[in-house]
């Protein structure tokens, strides 16, 4: 059937289409096909992404919690005020099951079909794509007995995680989180690490209020993650971290987009008050989208940005797509996620596995996977029934089971370097394990083990070595004074932009500092300076005078609340200070802007008594 615009059930939208039209957002291709083959009355789940985005670049604080705080109210705030309109008209629409995704800016609903394209033309829309479904992968799972050919922690052996943690390093006071099918909360390896409360479990479909796994898919990762060693041999990396979780997929298995999307958005404020900083430190994400084989899908990119600008690891299972070349999956080949492949082992040997995602990345052509974990014939906890069956463990394969293996060794990582008294970001850890993988491929990163075999030992060797003396964007700058290290024009001492809300000489602020006056007139022999700051009086602002004889005067401004600006007059300037002023530099604590002194008109009689001075000093001259 052809596709025709109805504003049925819509009023006002008609004015809304014509005011709008040269702005209108797109329909995405497969929510087109989907409106070509329904009728106009049939109800679609669809997700609204409107233009205006907040500048992630412009949250640098140190305080990682004051960080995730700016960037949550900022988030929020730009989707309140984008989606106001929007909301006011939905009703009118047909629309029901109304989403706020604030996180990417965007809202999930469902809307009869006749709707859609009035809503792709309503203000501040970019898009309007398909909320479609993500099915839970596939898993190899055989009983515990089948990993009895190896022994049962040869995996946990291979990334050298004992020696961490006989040094007392198991992940203690970090957070992990899972976006799985669940979490089983009653097997012992699991109960006690669980960090409890309402703010450490989240179901966006409704069914379970508290830790629940219908298929154990999440459970299997979970353990790899953080299991304990209640069977006598621990089964996770981190066996000291707390751990919190999304139950992205129903009991059947499904997910909507929108539900991956609310459950990024519950990880950055789990507890809804950006004031408390309750994000985990980790997410471990063993799923990726069907149907996108060697393919750049940004759905997931915004959240993914979102979490990386918190401060916050992101590992993705690598798929379970091999052995072919060139069968990347998304969200693990954007390249801000850190995906991992999967090892098995046999007879002392280590091996690539042979389903294992090979690279290079649809999304960017780089190495893919990033590095690999033992994913193989892993031991690890199962299901236990709602506790009946407590002494439950389950031998699973996928790449699902080798990215629990990174995200723990991260989150050991992450809590030794605080033990030590220098903790360091997750960018760092995330070069750590890169530098210090076991090349077992061809020599140097390659596109089946990517940078090699995880070496959790290896990495911490090299963070304590490196710690603070990296120069990641090679702009004389290490990261412990840098405030970006992924940006060279941002460093202590670059030159700052004023009112591009980054920070460019680190010194915790933008520059928003405007002079709107700088003025002397000669007639009366007296300088007015007037500046503006979003800081208003905590800008603590201050004048530098350059004089036409080289020279320069400083004072304070004074702060004129009534006029919301600061201010500086100085009377009989050039009898004070025996010389012209030329320019004018404002500086506070955000930094400084200048401007040229305008000149005054005067009557001739003053301009005649000027001549005359001229000739008396002629450093007095001003050029003309």
């Amino acid at each position: 059937m052809s596709w025709k615009p109805s504003i049925l059930g819509c009023a006002g939208c008609l004015a809304l289409l014509a005011a709008f039209d040269l702005y209108a957002g797109t329909i995405a291709p497969p929510l087109q096909a989907k409106l070509d083959r329904v009728a106009e009355t049939d109800r679609v789940a669809v997700i609204i992404r409107y233009r205006d985005q907040v500048n992630f670049k412009s949250f640098r604080d140190r305080k990682l919690s004051a960080r995730r705080e700016n960037f949550i109210r900022a988030l929020r705030n730009r989707a309140d005020i984008d989606q106001r309109q929007t909301r006011n008209l939905l009703a009118g629409m047909g629309a029901g099951s109304v989403r706020e995704l604030w996180i990417i800016n965007a809202l999930a609903l469902e809307i009869p079909a006749s709707a859609i394209n009035a809503l792709a033309n309503l203000p501040g829309v970019r898009s309007v794509s398909l909320d479609r479904q993500v099915r839970l992968a596939q898993t190899t799972v055989s009983g515990s007995a089948a990993c009895g050919v190896s022994p049962a922690a040869w995996n946990i052996d291979a990334i050298r995680a004992p020696e961490l943690w006989a040094m007392g390093y198991t992940g203690e006071g970090i957070v992990v989180a899972t976006m799985d099918s669940g979490a089983d909360n009653n097997h012992p390896d699991l109960t006690g690490s669980w960090r409890g409360g309402s703010n450490s479990w989240f179901d966006p479909n409704g069914e379970h209020l508290t830790p629940y796994d219908a298929s154990g898919h999440g459970t299997w990762a979970l353990g790899l993650l953080v299991g304990g060693a209640s069977s006598g041999t621990p089964v996770g990396v981190a066996t000291g971290a707390k751990w919190i979780s999304v139950k992205i997929f129903d009991d059947s298995g499904v997910a909507q987009l929108s539900d991956i999307h609310a459950g990024f958005q519950w990880l950055l404020d789990p507890d809804g008050d950006p004031a408390t900083d309750d994000a985990p430190d980790i997410v471990n994400n063993s799923w990726f989208l069907s149907g996108a084989l060697n393919e750049c899908d940004p759905e997931f990119h915004a959240d993914v940005a979102v979490l990386k600008t918190a401060g916050i690891g992101v590992v993705f299972a690598a798929g379970n797509t091999g052995p072919g070349p060139a069968t990347s999956v998304s969200p693990a080949n954007d390249p801000q996620s850190l995906a991992v492949g999967s090892v098995g082992e046999a007879f002392g040997f280590l091996f690539i596995d042979n389903e294992s995602a090979r690279g290079p990345s649809a999304c960017d052509g780089s190495v893919y996977p990033h590095v690999a974990a033992p994913g193989a014939n892993v031991l690890t906890a199962d299901r236990t029934f709602g506790g009946l069956f407590l002494n439950s463990y389950v031998c699973v394969s996928g790449t699902s089971f080798s990215a629990p293996h990174v995200s723990g060794a991260m989150a050991v990582l992450m809590g030794a370097m605080n033990d030590l008294g220098t903790p360091v970001p997750v960018s760092q850890i995330e070069t750590a394990l890169k530098e210090k993988a076991v090349d077992m491929g061809d020599p140097g990163p390659d596109n089946e083990w990517g940078a090699g075999l995880l070496d959790v030992a290896g990495a911490l060797d090299w963070l304590v070595e490196h710690n603070g003396s990296l120069d990641l964007d090679d702009d004389g700058y290490t990261q412990d004074v840098d405030c970006n290290d992924y940006d060279a024009s941002v460093h202590p001492g670059a030159a700052e932009i004023a009112h591009d809300n980054i920070d460019q000489d680190c010194n915790g602020h933008d520059l928003t500092i405007d002079i709107t006056r700088a003025r002397y007139r000669l007639a009366n022999d007296y300088l007015t300076i007037h500046a503006r700051s979003e800081l208003n009086i905590t800008a603590d602002l201050s004048i530098t005078i350059d004089l036409i004889d080289g020279q320069s005067i400083t004072r304070d401004m004074i702060w004129n609340a009534a006029q919301n600006r600061w201010q500086r007059t100085i009377t009989r300037f050039t009898r004070k200070f025996q010389a012209w002023p030329m320019s004018v530099t404002v500086s506070g604590i955000e930094g400084s802007a200048a401007s040229p002194i305008a000149i005054g008109r005067v009557s001739r009689r003053v301009d005649r008594e000027r001549q005359r001075s001229d000739r008396r000093n002629p450093r007095n001259v001003i050029p003309r």
